[in-house]
């Protein structure tokens, strides 16, 4: 809308500007013949923010189409070297044989010759970021780790214990403490191949 003749934009009513769509970060594959992004909208009760990923045609000759649907949404599209499409999401999927579902963020992927979203990775305390070689098969994931657990399965093992426990008091000897509307910890941010 044309704001010097007067006309209303969503700067002039705080809902609108609220409730706008938000797009986040742009992901492009190794070729450059797909691009997609992250599109924030809110919830059914305008509670809540859920992002889903999004294609957009890099010619801008086809309407972008939405590629991922869940309750919780996703996040952090990469594209693989080979252009499968990876990304985080609070899915509730079911880690190492566990009865119980977990609501922990974990890796997803979508094969770069079509069909749905599948489970990659899963990790006690969530998946926080994923990042893809460009030219080979590699994907490194950024997951907290609690102190004292040298792998995963050690990770898991230790997370079990806290929980059959009770314990979810949390010990900080540093800063920062809190990230937003979270605190960090137990767990420390780790690189995993």
């Amino acid at each position: 809308m044309d704001v010097t003749s007067g006309g209303a934009t969503i700067f002039h009513d705080l809902d609108d500007f609220v409730g706008a769509t938000r797009l986040s970060g742009v992901a492009c594959s190794a070729d450059g013949s797909r691009v997609v992004t992250t599109v924030s909208t809110r919830n059914s009760e305008h509670t809540a923010y859920v992002n889903a990923v999004w294609e957009i045609d890099p010619h801008g000759a086809a309407s972008a189409r939405r590629l991922t649907r869940s309750d919780k949404g996703e996040s952090g599209p990469v594209f693989s070297g080979a252009g499968d499409l990876y990304f985080t999401s609070t899915r509730p999927v079911s880690t190492s044989g566990d009865d119980d579902a977990q609501a922990d963020t974990a890796l997803w992927s979508l094969p770069a010759k079509g069909g749905e979203a599948h489970l990659v990775a899963a990790h006690r305390g969530g998946i926080s970021s994923v990042t893809c070689a460009a030219t080979a098969d590699a994907t490194l994931v950024v997951a907290p780790m609690l102190p004292g657990a040298q792998t995963t399965h050690e990770h898991d093992e230790l997370s079990k214990a806290r929980e059959k426990a009770g314990v979810d008091a949390l010990l900080h000897r540093g800063f920062p403490v809190r990230f937003w509307d979270h605190d960090l910890g137990p767990g420390q941010p780790q690189v995993c191949a």
